[in-house]
């Protein structure tokens, strides 16, 4: 709708489950790992400081895999949002903070367990899982809401792209690398 808000209950919502809302919200999350990640946390990934840290061009070979399991926890909660009727950019983000929460304690928490990993980067890890699925719960709930699809998609995508030029240059201030 114009005015922005969500339509009536009785009117069915857009599945959140398909290719477009899942995939821009992906692209967002993609967007936050990097401002996080290759960003401000980028500091935190010195084997100096995290010895049980893989070698740097051995992290970087696994990004892939990183970002397609991102792409599964999205599309799960996309399921979830549609399963549980949500709709908004809110109750989005809400319902996503929540499922980063579950999926941070589900792995880096129970990985801190086993491997000699320190707080603080648990704590940022955990922090940024919950981040990257807020942010796609927000996409897939504002999708969910209805309305113009092709601006919440630029406006997403263009978020995404933001976060990660951000991430870049806070790299270089951070470790002072190119």
């Amino acid at each position: 709708m114009k005015d922005g808000r969500s339509p009536p209950e009785d009117v069915p919502s857009p599945r959140a489950l398909t290719l477009r809302p899942v995939a821009v919200a992906w692209l967002l999350a993609v967007g936050v790992d990097l401002l996080f990640n290759a960003g401000l946390f980028s500091g935190l990934f010195d084997q100096s400081r995290e010895p049980s840290l893989l070698a740097d061009a051995v992290l970087f070979r696994r990004i892939p895999v990183a970002y397609m399991a991102l792409a599964i926890a999205v599309g799960g909660l996309a399921w979830l949002l549609d399963r549980t009727d949500q709709r908004g950019a809110l109750a989005g983000a809400t319902l996503g903070a929540l499922a980063g929460l579950v999926v941070a304690s589900m792995g880096i928490v129970t990985l801190w367990t086993a491997i000699n990993i320190t707080g603080l980067f648990v704590a940022a890890g955990a922090s940024v899982q919950v981040a990257e699925m807020a942010a796609s719960g927000a996409v897939l709930g504002a999708f969910r809401s209805g309305g113009d699809r092709r601006r919440l998609t630029r406006r997403a995508l263009i978020f995404a792209l933001l976060a990660a030029v951000i991430g870049f240059v806070a790299q270089n201030l951070v470790t002072g690398r190119a």
